[in-house]
């Protein structure tokens, strides 16, 4: 494979975000920047001469045109960065950071690639730090196989460069994919795993609190809902507060609450997650439980709220699946029974399609129940034009 082909590949996600932007908006601005600056970095992986100055110009003008102060600067230090190539994976990674922290997964994961492959060139540990980041992105993106492969990748380069924390994080990634595959039981050793090997270490905090986290979310889909809020408030208390994963533990945390009947305390924390976390991935994480606390509490005026806040809402695949799901229900519920069915369906398919067994199995026990209505629907509406009928014959003799 040519050098030029290998570099169309691995940004191959920027060339479709700019084909799906307006020309001359600030996201065709932003991932124009964003696509040179990334191919200039190819020559760290000895696919291109060292930038002349008058390239680094041309990529200097671009970037002078990103609107969001954050990712010009990340960019910039990327510039900056080409002809120290010890500090491009770096400044690569902060700016993945900064798209994930915009729910732009698919983005993140191939600035991480690059990362990763930079930093694999020049025998630099970050390697081990871009790969594990990168199964992160996978993840969310329902690429789940390619996701365990970055987590493989991960483990194998922080082994290498003795990174153990990197090593714990790829460990508890690969358990968040078999919780999405339905597989409890590998889910929970490997998180148990993680947890013992971090107790009494305080520069393992975070990954302790991940793990924790993860268990909480094992133990209560096998219903154990009072070991999980237990799992949560240990896992609340590892993490700083206000960080994407601080945020998604007070999410599950009130799904958990829900469970053991605490519908306000658990009303109260959706909506703070909803308007207060920065990565809108998050936002709509608690929305879409907002839905599904709407269905139990037979809530119209908050469904249909609720809904209208996700419309338009770019969602991760899982995400859209249960979204699905808690809507098509929602629907069947008030009334809008077609509707609903054709959403149920979607959210079937969605799974299978991803590899989503629990939101696959969730999705299918809600057809059978839809189902279910539905011939008792047919059969009352059947008695119903029966007796009718009776009634008039009778009158008339």
């Amino acid at each position: 494979m040519s050098a030029a082909r290998a570099s169309d590949l691995r940004h191959q996600a920027f060339f479709a975000a700019i084909g799906s932007s307006t020309d001359g908006s600030p996201q065709f601005a932003d991932r124009i920047a964003a696509l040179v600056t990334l191919r200039m970095t190819d020559w760290v992986l000895g696919e291109r001469h060292a930038p002349e100055r008058r390239e680094r110009r041309a990529v200097a003008r671009r970037i002078d045109k990103v609107s969001d102060h954050d990712r010009r600067d990340a960019l910039r230090t990327i510039a900056v960065s080409i002809l120290d190539a010890p500090s491009v994976p770096p400044a690569l990674c902060h700016y993945g950071r900064l798209l994930i922290r915009a729910g732009e997964y698919e983005l993140a994961a191939a600035v991480y690639r690059s990362a990763a492959d930079c930093a694999l060139a020049i025998e630099d540990p970050t390697v081990a730090s871009a790969e594990e980041r990168r199964g992160f992105c996978l993840r969310q993106m329902g690429d789940l196989g390619a996701a365990y492969d970055a987590y493989a990748r991960a483990t194998l380069m922080a082994s290498v460069y003795e990174l153990r924390e990197i090593e714990l994080r790829a460990q508890v990634g690969v358990a968040g994919i078999r919780i999405a595959q339905g597989n409890f039981p590998a889910a929970a050793q490997l998180l148990d795993d993680a947890i013992t090997a971090t107790e009494g270490e305080p520069a393992l905090r975070d990954v302790r609190g991940r793990a924790l986290h993860g268990s909480g979310i094992v133990a209560h889909e096998r219903g154990r809902y009072v070991a999980a809020l237990n799992r949560y408030v240990d896992a609340l208390q590892c993490l700083d507060r206000d960080g994407p994963s601080w945020y998604r533990i007070k999410c599950d945390m009130a799904r958990a609450l829900v469970e053991v009947g605490s519908l306000d305390a658990a009303r109260s924390a959706f909506r703070s997650v909803s308007e207060d976390a920065t990565d809108p991935s998050i936002r709509m994480l608690a929305r879409v439980n907002l839905l599904d606390l709407a269905l139990r509490l037979r809530d119209k005026p908050l469904f249909d709220r609720t809904c209208r806040e996700l419309e338009g809402g770019e969602l991760p695949p899982r995400l859209r699946a249960f979204y699905q799901l808690a809507r098509g229900s929602g629907l069947i519920q008030f009334g809008m029974q077609d509707v609903g069915r054709h959403l149920l369906a979607e959210a079937y398919r969605s799974a299978r399609r991803y590899g989503f067994h629990d939101a696959e199995f969730a999705a299918d026990q809600a057809l059978a129940k839809s189902q279910g209505l539905r011939r008792k629907e047919a059969a009352a509406s059947k008695e119903a034009a029966a007796s009718r009928a009776i009634r008039e014959l009778q009158r008339v003799g």
